[in-house]
């Protein structure tokens, strides 16, 4: 039976002002997962489908970003 998703990706990321990044979010029982983000930094976009955050963050300092796998059975 499909069960909801659990993010296993590592929870923390580092990123400098200005500078290029990206960070994949990975999530148990893939397919059908989509993702999203609460509270990215100015600068940075997440491709739902993919998992996907990328872009170049324009505000200096600590940011706390909530992220959610969905699939059909539920969410985390």
């Amino acid at each position: 039976p499909l069960t909801a998703p659990a993010i296993s990706s590592p929870a923390s990321h580092v990123a400098e002002q200005g500078v290029s990044t990206s960070y994949q979010i990975t999530a148990t029982h893939a397919p059908h997962t989509s993702f999203a983000a609460l509270g990215l930094p100015d600068g940075l976009s997440l491709d739902p489908l993919l998992g996907l955050i990328t872009g170049i963050p324009t505000v200096p300092g600590d940011h706390v970003v909530e992220l959610f796998a969905t699939n059909p059975a539920g969410s985390s």
